[in-house]
């Protein structure tokens, strides 16, 4: 397996965990719903070596855990400052680490699940020099995703 390729084990500890934490609603998806885990690669793929040992560690952990005990300690890591010392920097680093996987994998919204769309979001950049007619330049970025092309497509039609 590569370093970055999530096993089935921490997929299921992913999905566990950021159902927990994002269970969805009826105007957004829940995270398993929401197809972010599936890119958890291209995540790990940019952490520190470290970092991604850690996280693969308590992904593990959750895949086995009951979902009220995950809960448990993710409300745990919101009380780090009734945690003397080193505890409540350990609380609060956990908290931090797994709430930015979580959230960084769902606001990413790398399926096109309509995370985005549910907050009104939409990446364009509309450019034009004083005293030109209105109108839309489009940045065209490298490896731009199917969305953003679609989004891209979208505004130069408009313009």
């Amino acid at each position: 397996m590569s370093e970055t390729k999530l096993s089935a084990l921490e997929t299921r500890g992913l999905l566990r965990l950021g159902d927990v934490m994002i269970p969805g609603d009826a105007d957004f998806p829940s995270f398993s719903a929401s197809g972010a885990g599936a890119h958890a690669a291209t995540l790990f793929d940019a952490m520190n070596p470290l970092d991604r040992t850690g996280v693969r560690a308590m992904l593990n952990l959750f895949a086995v855990t009951p979902k009220p005990a995950i809960r448990g300690l993710l409300a745990m890591t919101f009380k780090d400052a009734r945690f003397p010392g080193p505890a409540g920097t350990a609380m609060r680093l956990l908290r931090t680490g797994l709430k930015g996987v979580v959230m960084s994998l769902y606001w990413a919204d790398p399926a096109d699940a309509g995370v985005l769309a549910g907050i009104g979001y939409d990446p364009v950049v509309h450019t034009r020099a004083p005293g030109e007619a209105r109108g839309a330049t489009v940045l065209q970025f490298p490896q731009a995703t199917a969305s953003e092309q679609r989004g891209a497509a979208a505004v130069a039609e408009d313009a």
